[in-house]
């Protein structure tokens, strides 16, 4: 598990910038992180130097979206989340981010999808982004994960997760 204080200053610098591969390897340099590396079908990946706290930046998808796995456990299919230790660690993990999310964004809404899974996101709004915080099973490869999302400014609604349509 990473520590989502660790992306806010890439975050918060991309807020308003144009979400290119050009201004994410600007950002993470100007942070202290490496120069993100492609991988020539359209991801850049990097690594905090110290956390290890990975972020992606996906330009194959529409729109261009920033991902941050901030947990990941490809041990755990959905069924062992239903109510257990690990969904209260889990859940404790979403409660914690999107405190720290809260008090450095405008909160739009959270909620609840996939039953009897109830899997937990929450949506804020900075300046020109849109900020994602969702737990999720879209990469049955990655396992049950939390997503920390930061997409180009939409019409920002609480509505249903981003990984919904993934």
């Amino acid at each position: 598990m990473y520590s989502v204080e660790s992306v806010l200053p890439i975050f918060e610098a991309l807020d308003g910038a144009a979400l290119t591969p050009g201004a994410f390897s600007k950002v993470c340099k100007a942070a202290g992180w490496p120069e993100p590396i492609g991988d020539n079908i359209g991801l850049w990946e990097v690594e905090h130097p110290e956390e290890g706290t990975p972020l992606i930046l996906d330009t194959v998808t529409t729109p261009t979206t920033l991902i941050c796995r901030l947990a990941c456990d490809d041990e755990y299919e959905p069924d062992a989340l239903l109510d257990t230790p690990l969904r209260r660690s889990f859940d404790d993990l979403f409660q914690r981010a999107a405190a720290t999310l809260k008090s450095r964004f405008a909160f739009v809404g959270e909620g609840r999808s996939e039953p009897p899974f109830d899997w937990r996101y929450a949506h804020f709004q900075g300046v020109n982004a849109c900020i994602a915080l969702e737990q999720s099973y879209c990469d049955p490869i990655m396992g049950v994960q939390l997503l920390l999302l930061f997409q180009p400014a939409s019409a920002v609604t609480a509505q249903a997760p981003i990984t919904a349509d993934w």
